[in-house]
């Protein structure tokens, strides 16, 4: 096996880290996955460009490089789009997967998920953000920190006050 197969083998590896948390990166800025999917592709893209550059990385830097390349991309799409996105994370799958609209509970289910849409979009986009890497990127507090060049704890209280906004936001649309 030469070097070609290993620094294959290398970016394979990456891939399969940093895919799910990248997308979610995307995911929560944009609101469309279709738009973080891309997002996500053309950054991997560019690892693989850079692919013998990265092979004697540190992990943390690469995790940093690998999210900064996200921002830029980030930058550029919202100046082609010259007006940001809102969030709409799940509603059409959430309201596919109830597709009888005459059941109260089905009702229930969309009027909850559409609930959820507008709480999320309302909130900050530092902690929509955090949000995304968390709950759709399953990262942890530490990973999401390295991304983002913020400290664990600041991360940790972000998701705090996202969540703590989500559930004040919720318990108002039920009220």
């Amino acid at each position: 096996m030469g070097k070609g197969r290993g620094l294959a083998d290398h970016f394979d590896g990456l891939y399969d880290r940093f895919a799910r948390p990248v997308h979610a990166y995307f995911l929560g800025h944009t609101g469309d996955d279709q738009v973080a999917l891309d997002l996500m592709q053309e950054t991997f893209l560019r690892v693989w460009r850079h692919r013998a550059e990265l092979e004697d990385m540190p992990e943390e830097r690469l995790r940093y490089w690998l999210f900064g390349i996200g921002q830029n991309l980030l930058t550029d799409f919202y100046r082609r789009q010259a007006v940001r996105s809102v969030v709409t994370h799940s509603t059409p799958e959430v309201l596919e997967a109830y597709p009888d609209a005459g059941s109260e509970r089905s009702r229930a289910l969309r009027e909850q998920a559409l609930d959820i849409d507008a709480a999320i979009a309302r909130l900050p986009e530092e902690l929509r953000e955090v949000l995304a890497m968390s709950v759709l990127g399953e990262m942890t507090s530490g990973e999401i920190g390295q991304a983002l060049g913020r400290p664990a704890g600041t991360v940790r209280y972000q998701l705090s006050q996202a969540r703590h906004a989500l559930s004040a936001m919720l318990e108002l649309a039920r009220q």
